[in-house]
């Protein structure tokens, strides 16, 4: 009896894994999923095949752990991300891939029907279309002995900002400060770290997590205020696009696309703050650990020390003609 119930488990499975796989995904992607496509007969290789016992207790065990396994898939606790917001996050994303690293629209969707882009695992919905999407621009903008040769690092900044656009354009609207002058809090009246969880809290009502906290305890106002960098942490329940991340990681496709660390650093830009992001997994989503520090502050002493090397320079050369 035990025997038979696995059975029909395992063949409910089959069943599931063949409509499921990448390839189908890629035909069936929008349409309902038809069971009828996928013959549940048993080939004819395979009956009349004795199996010892020992094959039997193995057989019985792999199928109670595919029984757990269907009970329990790995991505039930993602959030659910709104059908035409997430459309709009794939969209921004592979128009920085265009515009950075010459791709099209065209080539992507060829791409995708020859089953080049499909994960090593089946992936659906907002999952499968963030890992073809990173995938794409991985091909398209491929790793560099030395990165700063390369297309790659051109790409983070610019989806942080097409992403950002996304989350204003589509109502979320949390209010942009000039970091440097007024602090990340704003004198304690909320600022920059208000406006992250206001930026947070937009993001759920689409889908793209289920909660969020910004942690600002490890912050310094008066130490801010004197250009010193600081650390803020932002704890993400569920997020979406998690089974994308592991499965690209897996892949080891060497590239990588967090849409939520992402648009947080769209807005700390904006906010004239410089935010490198940092992600640990843990049991009930992400911890982004972001370390923050002024914008321009860099640039601004590159500028310093190019104008005093131009003055060096100046002077070197009227010495010089002085003494001819």
């Amino acid at each position: 009896m035990r025997t038979s119930i696995l059975l029909a488990v395992v063949a409910h499975a089959a069943t599931v894994v063949a409509w499921s796989g990448p390839h189908a995904l890629f035909a069936t992607r929008g349409a309902a999923p038809s069971l009828r496509a996928c013959p549940r007969e048993v080939p004819a290789s395979a009956r009349g095949v004795h199996m010892s016992t020992q094959d039997r207790r193995s057989f019985l065990a792999a199928a109670s752990s595919l029984a757990l396994g269907l009970a329990l898939p790995a991505t039930a606790g993602a959030a659910t991300v709104n059908g035409d917001f997430g459309t709009k996050v794939i969209g921004a994303t592979l128009s920085v891939v265009n515009a950075v690293a010459g791709g099209s629209a065209k080539e992507f969707a060829a791409m995708q029907a020859a089953g080049e882009l499909a994960p090593g695992a089946a992936l659906a919905g907002f999952d499968l279309s963030l890992y073809e999407a990173v995938k794409y621009a991985a091909v398209k903008a491929p790793a560099t002995k030395d990165p700063r040769a390369g297309l790659r690092l051109s790409i983070p900044s610019k989806v942080a900002d097409n992403l950002y656009k996304v989350a204003v354009d589509s109502g979320i609207n949390p209010k942009v400060y000039d970091a440097r002058g007024d602090g990340l809090s704003n004198a304690g009246k909320g600022g920059v770290v208000k406006g992250m969880k206001g930026l947070l809290d937009g993001l759920a009502k689409k889908g793209l997590l289920d909660d969020a906290t910004v942690d600002a305890a490890g912050y310094d106002e008066a130490k801010w205020q004197q250009a010193n960098p600081a650390t803020l942490k932002v704890s993400i329940k569920n997020p979406a696009g998690a089974a994308a991340r592991t499965q690209l990681e897996a892949d080891q496709v060497g590239l990588d696309c967090d849409v939520i660390s992402s648009i947080i650093v769209g807005y700390l830009k904006a906010c004239k703050v410089v935010a490198v992001p940092e992600k640990a997994v843990t049991a009930e989503g992400v911890t982004i650990t972001l370390k923050v520090s002024w914008a321009g502050r860099s640039r601004q002493k590159a500028t310093m020390e190019r104008r005093a090397n131009d003055k060096l320079n100046a002077a070197r050369q009227f010495t010089k003609e002085d003494k001819e």
